[in-house]
């Protein structure tokens, strides 16, 4: 079905204002902030796939110049470049039939590139002090932490074990947070390739099926990067090289959680390739999220061995 350019014109203006309310109100009611983050990429993705990618990038721009006025420069650049420039790609992606990884991971790289951005811009250009804030954040969640545990009467020694727990765990997450922050980004985009999908379904517009979970597959460099980050990590802590430390832990990160995203899939293709009964399938499958590195090793092992289509052959 063709569009004229009026209709584009109407659709584009509507579904800009519409983005511009959604980030409004996430702006001052938090708990909205999370389906804003998702229905407004999926508002610029649906205007890409009917009109265009020209028409989509020009409902980014048009929203960031009057969100820019309407609340702050910072904000607008933070709503375009984070979330709306992003769904931006996932219309083009579904307009170009890109396959699930391309769709997930490239928004999730412009995202990320972009938070990176607004830190930095916020540090260099705004004064703003984002590691003092960091280090407040830890010093107000150890004390927190230890008057919890005091108030429950352990010991000095357990406290003091509690307390290098605690702080490890601290250290991992402020060395893990660029990860973090692509790996929150995969997520919403995801959310937002699937809404998109309903939506542009529902309009008629295309019939795109996304993969289901059963169908996922990683690619098996993720499994070199998982054993490269190990090899790496042992030698940057043996040999005190800080920054190949650190480069070594977010491969190694990154690389596990892929891996156990393959090993869930693979278990629920296994579950579904047995038959198992709903209550069956999803307590294996929560315990198979509990127990992460059993996830991990089932991933690598689907990789090198294509297990599920093993074990489908013989269920057969």
């Amino acid at each position: 079905m063709k569009y004229s350019e009026t209709r584009a014109v109407v659709e584009t203006g509507f579904l800009t204002a519409v983005i511009m309310v959604l980030t409004i109100i996430g702006t001052n009611i938090p708990l909205m902030g999370f389906l804003s983050s998702i229905v407004v990429p999926t508002t610029v993705a649906v205007v890409g796939v009917r009109h265009g990618v020209r028409w989509s990038i020009l409902a980014v721009i048009g929203s960031t110049i009057a969100l820019s006025f309407l609340l702050s420069p910072m904000v607008a650049l933070a709503e375009g470049l984070t979330f709306a420039l992003p769904g931006a790609l996932v219309g083009y992606g579904f307009s170009k039939h890109w396959g699930l990884g391309r769709l997930v991971g490239i928004p999730a790289v412009v995202a990320t590139v972009a938070t990176v951005l607004q830190i930095v811009g916020g540090m260099y250009l705004l004064n703003i002090d984002y590691v003092g804030m960091w280090e407040s954040v830890k010093s107000e969640a150890m004390k927190n932490v230890v008057d919890m545990y005091t108030a429950q009467g352990m010991t000095a020694s357990q406290l003091q074990e509690m307390t290098q727990n605690m702080q490890r765990q601290i250290e991992f997450i402020g060395r893990t947070l660029l990860t973090a922050c692509f790996a929150a980004m995969g997520i919403l985009s995801y959310l937002t390739c699937r809404l998109t999908a309903m939506v542009l379904h529902r309009t008629g517009s295309m019939d795109r099926q996304l993969p289901g979970l059963s169908q996922w597959r990683m690619p098996v460099a993720v499994l070199y990067i998982y054993i490269l980050g190990l090899l790496l990590m042992y030698w940057g802590d043996t040999r005190s090289i800080e920054w190949l430390s650190l480069v070594s832990l977010n491969m190694w990160w990154i690389g596990g959680l892929l891996l156990a995203l393959q090993g869930l899939a693979c278990g629920w293709s296994l579950c579904k390739s047995y038959r198992l009964g709903p209550v069956l399938r999803t307590f294996l499958m929560a315990m198979l999220f509990v127990m992460q590195m059993t996830a991990v090793i089932l991933g690598a092992l689907d990789i090198l061995l294509d297990c599920r289509n093993r074990f489908a052959k013989r269920s057969e």
